[in-house]
């Protein structure tokens, strides 16, 4: 969130942001932070911090709508040794839980300390609630994405699960950062500066663009990162499986169950997946915007993002063979 006061105008979008998605009382605002309104939140998010990792452990990290669904689809077949039917009779929510489900069984946090090992989880939690990965224990996949495509998700998201929204107006919130994400800049930012350098061989940052232009290149990538040195075949098989076509085909990946649950009546999860969506719905003011909000920011940390299809492909077809790269 930014530091300096906040206009008005701001103070008023808001607070009727906050009316909007609060139909059932479900958030409260804790330091200019937007949680769920349970008793125990912030006893819980100490407890997630102070989890201990085991050396089996996968967590799958990044800003909302960032891919992480469809990279959790990845590891979970990678970690199947690329066998579909091992993944095939359950849903993803069930193989890669959220760790935020606890925050919906009353802040219950003992269902994690009973999966099995490889625990594999994702969430969206900032560096702060989170527990520090040192050394080799455990590991952790960090994926990030262009923040236009990212905040256009997010108002679909919201469309799809919680209320309608005016599009102009969630730009603004999203570059304020104040949805219920946070501010993705601070999000992206912490994980890079915590993990990008020095000695964290056990974290992996994964671009969203870097799956789509190359998909069965990342697959390898991630699989080594993980111990699974890969047949071509087993990789080729991986990649159709969790193409974005597969994955809004496939309930078992497409969070049918949870859409189910909380979502409005037809609402897919997996919705268009390609880099550059956000053409169809920026005014180039906005886009401006957001290039102002970002572009030097990202560039100073080294961080390049790619707008277009064919942007991430010359990245990709670059010496690193990476859109992101990191020591």
């Amino acid at each position: 969130m930014n530091s300096k006061p906040m206009s008005n105008e701001q103070i008023e979008r808001r607070a009727k942001y906050i009316a909007a998605i609060n139909v059932n009382n479900y958030y409260i605002e804790h330091h200019g932070h937007i949680l769920p309104n349970k008793p125990s939140i912030i006893e819980w998010h100490q407890t997630v911090k102070d989890t201990t990792i085991r050396p089996t452990d996968i967590w799958i990290s990044g800003y909302m709508k960032s891919g992480n669904t469809w990279l959790s689809e990845i590891v979970s077949l990678i970690m199947a040794d690329g066998v579909v039917d091992r993944v095939s009779n359950r849903s993803i929510s069930e193989r890669v839980p959220n760790i935020m489900l606890a925050v919906h069984v009353d802040c219950n946090y003992s269902w994690f300390e009973g999966l099995t090992d490889p625990r594999i989880t994702v969430n969206h939690l900032s560096t702060k609630y989170l527990p520090r990965f040192e050394g080799k224990e455990g590991k952790m996949i960090y994926i990030m994405r262009n923040p236009k495509d990212v905040c256009v998700s997010l108002y679909h998201f919201h469309h799809m699960m919680i209320a309608s929204i005016d599009w102009h107006d969630f730009c603004q919130l999203f570059l304020n950062g104040d949805t219920i994400g946070g501010d993705w800049l601070s999000h992206v930012t912490d994980f890079w500066l915590a993990y990008s350098t020095g000695n964290h061989p056990n974290v992996l940052f994964v671009a969203y663009e870097e799956l789509i232009a190359d998909s069965a290149a990342m697959i390898a990538t991630i699989g080594r990162f993980l111990g699974k040195h890969m047949t071509g075949e087993t990789v080729a098989n991986i990649a159709t499986h969790c193409s974005l076509s597969e994955m809004r085909d496939n309930p078992a990946a497409n969070m049918s169950d949870v859409m189910t649950r909380y979502g409005k009546p037809g609402a897919q999860f997996v919705r268009k997946g390609t880099i550059g969506d956000w053409r169809r719905h920026m005014t180039d003011a906005e886009s401006a915007l957001f290039d102002e909000r970002y572009g030097q920011r990202l560039q100073a940390l080294g961080l390049p993002v790619c707008d277009d299809l064919a942007a991430a492909e010359r990245c990709m077809r670059a010496a690193t063979g990476r859109i992101i790269n990191h020591v």
